[in-house]
């Protein structure tokens, strides 16, 4: 059912071809955070039910150390980019383009 909602929430928007602000994102944001954790729940059952109890500690932690690894890396590289805690040349903010859909400002000084 979160899935169902992520995506009636999210599609819409992915379609547009307008500047889009984050308020349009937020429904699809709530959507997919309890998603994330339903996600998580089910890998960590499916787990449990199929290995050895020694394997099993060792696996959930592998399982959560690789999210919060990803979580932190993405936070750590759009940092400077959110918060404005230094001055970004062109190259770098052309470096955390992702996507080439992704229309970042570049204000030449």
């Amino acid at each position: 059912m979160a899935a169902v909602g992520y995506l009636l929430h999210f599609l819409p928007y992915f379609l547009c071809e307008r500047t889009l602000f984050l308020h349009y994102y937020l429904p699809a944001l709530l959507f997919k955070i309890i998603l994330t954790a339903a996600v998580v729940s089910h890998l960590e059952v499916y787990i449990t039910s199929t290995h050895h109890q020694q394997q099993r500690g060792h696996i959930v932690l592998a399982l959560y150390a690789v999210l919060v690894s990803a979580a932190a890396y993405t936070f750590l590289q759009f940092l400077p980019l959110s918060y404005g805690l230094r001055d970004l040349s062109a190259a770098d903010i052309l470096q955390l383009k992702w996507r080439k859909t992704w229309h970042l400002l570049i204000h030449k000084q």
